[in-house]
């Protein structure tokens, strides 16, 4: 928006004398307002692991210390922080402080979760099956708990 403001005009006029122009100065006022408007559609969010196009949901998820080897979290069970968690092999998250992780938008159907085992303290490792399969529900919402396990000495 731009507002340009004429308080007062300025203009010669030819008498017929032999002398000069005079100069006057009228008391018109004069305002002049300008809008400029450009529409336009933005783009689509991203989405991980997927087309464009064919929806999405998310992912979530838990990395534990599996203590007694059950696959399943155990009240005495804690959250892994700090866990590098990887969506089909290019997506990366790391775990909270209680071992929770999220992907949002990720694109509809069949992923693959793994950690990374440089970001697991020792002396715990990836449990057997360490890449976990994900199947994300338009919309929705797939959970995933990934354990990792006491490597045997």
């Amino acid at each position: 928006l731009g507002v340009l403001l004429n308080q007062a005009r300025l203009a010669t006029t030819q008498v017929l004398s032999w002398t000069s122009p005079q100069i006057y100065r009228s008391n018109d006022k004069t305002a002049y307002a300008y809008l400029r408007w450009e529409g336009g559609t933005g783009r689509p969010f991203a989405v991980a692991g997927g087309m464009p196009g064919n929806g999405s949901g998310s992912v979530s998820g838990r990395v534990f210390y599996d203590a007694n080897k059950d696959g399943r979290v155990q009240a005495d069970e804690s959250g892994a922080q700090g866990i590098e968690v990887v969506l089909d092999g290019r997506y990366r998250t790391t775990t909270d402080a209680e071992g929770r992780f999220s992907f949002p938008m990720v694109g509809v159907g069949r992923h693959q979760l793994s950690i990374t085992l440089d970001s697991v303290p020792l002396p715990w490792g990836a449990a057997d099956g360490a890449v976990l399969g994900v199947d994300v529900p338009l919309r929705g919402e797939a959970h995933a708990e990934i354990p990792i396990t006491k490597v045997e000495e």
